[in-house]
């Protein structure tokens, strides 16, 4: 009798060692209410033409609307930065796509120096809180 309540107190004893095991090594994934994927690429040619791409997925049925707002700034001095004419008013560009997904992009031309792009992505839908994502990149053109 002592044998078979010794076999299964460590047949018991095997099973949640591994469901233990298996839950710490358990990977956990960001998980947003809108978007599945966010993406931004900022890129300067060698005729100084800045280029900034927006991508990103959001779920089909669930991801509504987004907002997207970017500004590119040049520094001028270790830590000061001064916003670069868009052509637009306030010098942001500020886009509204309607649906799940998103492939946009803007252009200007750069004179050399380092630069930065900003860009915030406000992306809602009915999953729940507006997702709001901001990236900034920065490049150099000489």
């Amino acid at each position: 009798m002592k044998k078979i309540t010794v076999f299964f107190l460590c047949i018991i004893s095997f099973v949640f060692l591994q469901i233990w095991v298996f839950a710490k090594n358990e990977r956990k994934m960001p998980y947003y209410n809108n978007v599945s994927m966010v993406n931004t690429s900022f890129t300067i040619d060698e005729n100084g033409l800045a280029t900034v791409v927006f991508l990103f997925t959001g779920y089909e049925g669930i991801t509504t609307d987004t907002t997207i707002t970017t500004k590119i700034q040049k520094k001028i001095w270790p830590s000061f930065w001064i916003d670069i004419p868009t052509g637009t008013e306030d010098n942001l560009w500020v886009d509204e796509v309607t649906g799940d997904n998103c492939y946009k992009y803007h252009t200007c031309y750069v004179s050399k120096g380092t630069y930065r792009v900003q860009v915030q992505y406000e992306i809602r839908g009915i999953g729940g809180a507006s997702d709001i994502f901001t990236e900034e990149i920065e490049r150099i053109y000489k």
